[in-house]
């Protein structure tokens, strides 16, 4: 079917692949020593990765002969998780795994189903004209009781009798349970770039039309192949890290924000994943107001609250927010209704920080805002001595590495392959504080939204908002392999291409701290503040 033929056609990977894909680890990162006490955990995270862990969730033949997606990008802990599931095999089996930490596994095996007779599914439904696939007509393969399955990220692997696996995605949510922090997986985004049918929002490097309009009702062939926007590959090491050090975190879809801004609980803390690129007005209403009570924000990538999206019900099913609509109204790139730009017959879906648009550009929010890409090279992350000796976000980071009074260069690829910098338009906010200055070059994006090649100075951010709420954003979507080494770049057999750096991981920590999240089970060579800095 089509889904399978983009699968196969090596031209389709261009949209975020890379040339070279099998790259050796950056070096051997032996586990640091924590201070776990699993006899009288502090909290159900601590609790959680007290238990036995597996890599079994890892795949080593995806080949796109089985396929599979949730009914929802998020359940209510206790709610039922649907899956619909396409295997060319007479028969699969299901495994659910929950990230975490689990002492270097990476994942715990909460179930598995017996063997499953494959059933027939129809060909998925399509609206040419926008580019839309719907595979909501699939009839159901599975429904798994989640009244015992913590909140946190869960990975279905779908192994066929032939030994071809897939994979699908689902997050839990405990929106009762009041958690030190909320983490919100990149779901709009992994969306955004899910090519399935032949269609995503971005045109294709063969040529192909980008669509206007995709569905959540389809498997993500982001897991198929060499696709840069995944879990795996920047939300994985996020969520390991948090979850060793043992904050107390609890999880939601980045479209949860949409569906229920106001209803997510109590936090200290919002944390929004690598890569949050596509947000509606009701997510981006949901963080302003967040800031604006008092609560922390913290961006762990750039690009980030780019694209302004809306939600439209399936047209077929009539199920709500299961349709994701982008018209780039302010793109030359060539859609399904023609050349671009195109214009959204509903409400301009165009950059936020479009002027004939939204005008609300991200770095309002933010502090910092998308600069640009360099698809072909990332960056060490590079801190000027006086910012990393004096600021107090810095407080604690090891600098033996460097020179006195010599700028400090952390990592390898901390810096890549987006990169967010000051905006000069008048809308940073007041006392934000610069945190890195990485020398890139590479495809640009102007503050109103005009594409250009050049250089600029990546910068990792902070500010205070005047609810006392502290705003950081990373500035970089491989800012998490500074946390962990599990980060990827193929979805298979790949080698992690993490760097775990005790500079990277004290800072987060004050971070963290300053937004009233403490660690419970924090690495020994990291100094953990009695009070925010």
């Amino acid at each position: 079917m089509a889904g399978l033929a983009a699968a196969r056609d090596p031209l389709r990977d261009l949209i975020r692949g890379e040339a070279q894909l099998e790259m050796p680890p950056k070096g051997d990162f032996p586990p640091p020593v924590r201070r776990r006490n699993c006899s009288a955990p502090e909290n159900p995270v601590v609790r959680e990765n007290c238990r036995a862990g597996t890599e079994d969730w890892r795949m080593t033949n995806v080949d796109g002969r089985i396929e599979g997606f949730f009914d929802r990008p998020s359940v209510g802990r206790g709610e039922e998780a649907v899956i619909r599931v396409r295997c060319e095999d007479p028969e699969y089996r299901i495994e659910v795994y929950r990230s975490g930490y689990y002492e270097g596994a990476r994942g715990r095996l909460v179930t598995r189903t017996g063997t499953l007779a494959a059933q027939a599914q129809p060909d998925a439904r399509r609206d040419a004209p926008t580019g839309l696939v719907s595979a909501s007509n699939w009839a159901v393969s599975e429904r798994f009781d989640t009244s015992e399955w913590p909140s946190g990220v869960y990975l279905a692997t779908l192994v066929s009798s032939g030994g071809s696996q897939g994979q699908a995605l689902i997050v839990v949510r405990e929106d009762d349970r009041p958690s030190d922090a909320l983490l919100f997986i990149s779901d709009t985004t992994y969306q955004a770039y899910n090519y399935w049918g032949d269609y995503s929002l971005y045109a294709g490097a063969d040529g192909s039309p980008r669509a206007v309009r995709v569905s959540y009702d389809r498997p993500y062939i982001n897991v198929v192949v060499n696709q840069a926007d995944w879990y795996l590959r920047h939300e994985l090491p996020l969520v390991s890290w948090l979850e060793a050090e043992g904050y107390d975190v609890a999880y939601a879809a980045a479209s949860d924000a949409h569906r229920s801004p106001d209803g997510l609980g109590r936090r200290r803390a919002w944390l929004s994943g690598a890569h949050n690129e596509y947000v509606s007005d009701e997510m981006r209403g949901a963080f302003e107001r967040r800031r604006d009570e008092g609560v922390g924000l913290a961006f762990f990538g750039a690009n980030s609250f780019y694209w302004r999206i809306r939600f439209e019900p399936d047209p077929w099913s009539g199920e709500p927010d299961r349709v994701m609509v982008c018209y780039k109204s302010s793109e030359e790139t060539l859609s399904t209704l023609g050349p671009g730009p195109v214009e959204d017959p509903v409400s301009r879906t165009s950059l936020w920080r479009d002027p004939k648009g939204p005008d609300r550009p991200e770095n309002a929010l933010i502090g910092v805002m998308y600069a640009g890409q360099d698809l072909a090279g990332n960056h060490p992350l590079i801190v000027p001595w006086e910012t990393i000796s004096e600021d107090p976000l810095w407080r604690g980071a090891d600098l033996s590495a460097g020179a006195r009074g010599e700028a400090v260069s952390i990592g390898q690829e901390i810096v890549g392959w987006e990169w967010d910098a000051v905006a000069d338009n008048g809308r940073t906010p007041a006392g934000l504080r610069t945190l890195s200055a990485t020398p890139v070059e590479g495809d640009l994006m102007s503050v109103d939204g005009r594409p250009s090649t050049g250089s600029a100075l990546a910068s990792a951010s902070v500010y205070t908002a005047p609810s006392g709420a502290v705003v950081f954003a990373a500035a970089s979507n491989l800012f998490t392999w500074g946390l962990d080494e599990y980060g990827f770049r193929l979805f298979s057999d790949g080698k992690p291409q993490g760097e775990p750096d005790q500079r990277i991981q004290q800072l987060v920590t004050n971070t963290l701290v300053a937004m009233g999240c403490r660690p419970a089970s924090p690495a020994a060579d990291l100094r953990v503040p009695d009070a925010p800095a």
